[in-house]
């Protein structure tokens, strides 16, 4: 009698059914804690938010970034109208008048730029006015230090009236006596009224400093040209000549020279007899006369001697 072979039985359909049911039941109550959608319109609110705290500075901040884009660029004309809509903006609020010296000086180079001197000169005085509005530290002292006095100058000379410039660059020196642009600006002034040495005095503060270098090295050169323009610098030629017994005479070409004559003795032993200075010389000269060992022979010579300027 054979045993019978043990049969392969399959677990209930309906205990793994159940068993996935449970499964799958837990998997989706996990998933499901925050729905999508509360998700979604939280993310929503939270931007909104970012947006709406961000909102007042942000039209100031991209108005502020145009302007400078296009000054940057060179492009003034179209960096006006943001500075005047940023300068609008600052006269609304006692808060926002502290950013108005930035705004004039910035709304004066650019109309200074495009050839209009007088819009400029108005707006750097403005900056200049609107100093005491820059904001102060905790010792009461100003976190900016600017002045505005030589870029009012700079204006005044591009219209040609010297005198308001020399005022307002003397200011800028008050300020700021090693100013690079207002003690190039000065000497040029200085050099214009023809004061050659009070102008090289400005010129030497930026002799070498780059951007100043070239433009100062001209203008030294100019007034090392005017100092000496009336000064003759040919030298005195050397006096040589068979001079007759006991008179020393000079060469006819020489002016003034024709006054000089002294006595010579046959005697006298070969040495340096003395000098004489030549009245009426164009320049200022001495004669040093010698007598040779011959009889009744004496030369002449000159030597030049060009008073140095300070």
């Amino acid at each position: 009698m054979t045993n019978p072979q043990p049969e392969n039985t399959p677990p209930s359909p309906t205990a793994g059914s159940n068993l996935l049911d449970s499964l799958r039941l837990k998997q989706k109550t996990a998933g499901d804690i925050i729905p999508a959608w509360v998700l979604a319109v939280t993310f929503g609110i939270v931007w909104l938010g970012i947006i709406w705290l961000m909102f007042p500075p942000f039209p100031r901040e991209f108005t502020r970034f145009m302007s400078l884009y296009h000054q940057t660029r060179g492009h003034y004309a179209q960096a006006v109208p943001y500075l005047e809509r940023m300068l609008r903006d600052d006269l609304s609020s006692e808060q926002k008048k502290q950013g108005l010296a930035t705004t004039y000086s910035e709304l004066g180079n650019s109309w200074r730029s495009l050839g209009d001197d007088d819009k400029a000169i108005d707006y750097f005085t403005q900056a200049q006015a609107s100093i005491p509005l820059i904001p102060k530290d905790d010792e009461g002292r100003p976190m900016a230090v600017v002045d505005f006095n030589t870029a009012i100058g700079s204006s005044y000379m591009n219209k040609g009236d010297m005198e308001k410039a020399e005022e307002y660059f003397r200011k800028g020196l008050v300020f700021d006596k090693l100013d690079r642009q207002a003690n190039f600006l000065m000497g040029e002034v200085e050099f214009k009224k023809g004061k050659l040495a009070a102008a090289s005095e400005h010129f030497k503060m930026v002799a070498n400093v780059p951007g100043y270098k070239d433009k100062v090295q001209e203008y030294l050169l100019k007034i090392e040209q005017g100092l000496f323009a009336n000064v003759d610098k040919e030298p005195v030629p050397e006096i040589s000549a068979q001079l007759r017994p006991g008179v020393v005479q000079a060469a006819a070409g020489w002016q003034g020279a024709a006054d000089v004559a002294t006595t010579a003795s046959s005697s006298t032993p070969p040495a340096i007899l003395g000098t004489r200075t030549v009245a009426g010389a164009s320049n200022a000269a001495t004669v040093t006369l010698n007598q040779a060992r011959a009889v009744g022979t004496t030369t002449a010579t000159a030597s030049t001697t060009i008073p140095t300027s300070k």
